[in-house]
């Protein structure tokens, strides 16, 4: 009996420990390249490991950033490059952790 108590929560500390259980990050800046295929972002996850996502449309390009850490906050800002199949040309960039269109600035600006 004690064994099927134990088994989910040994499973989850098993899930935890390689990192498939993740946290969306919110993405605090965001600037594009000059040729409109290479997004780089800043979340504040205080050197986590990052996994990100994207779903272009011809209307957007919506980014959910996976991350593990425990640690977050304001004096820990990560940059986290995406590289886009196509440019992002008039397209918006959402932020899937909160649904809010993101304000792209040129590359450098």
């Amino acid at each position: 009996m004690r064994l099927r108590v134990l088994a989910p929560v040994v499973l989850a500390l098993v899930v935890a420990a390689c990192g498939l259980l993740a946290d969306k990050a919110v993405i605090d800046g965001a600037w594009v390249s000059d040729d409109g295929m290479r997004l780089e972002l800043i979340v504040l996850t205080c050197g986590a490991r990052h996994d990100p996502e994207v779903a272009a449309t011809a209307d957007e390009v919506r980014i959910t950033v996976w991350y593990s850490n425990e640690s977050v906050g304001d004096s820990c800002a990560d940059g986290v490059t995406i590289t886009l199949e196509d440019p992002l040309g008039d397209r918006i960039v959402i932020d899937s952790a909160t649904g809010d269109v993101v304000a792209v600035k040129p590359w450098g600006g």
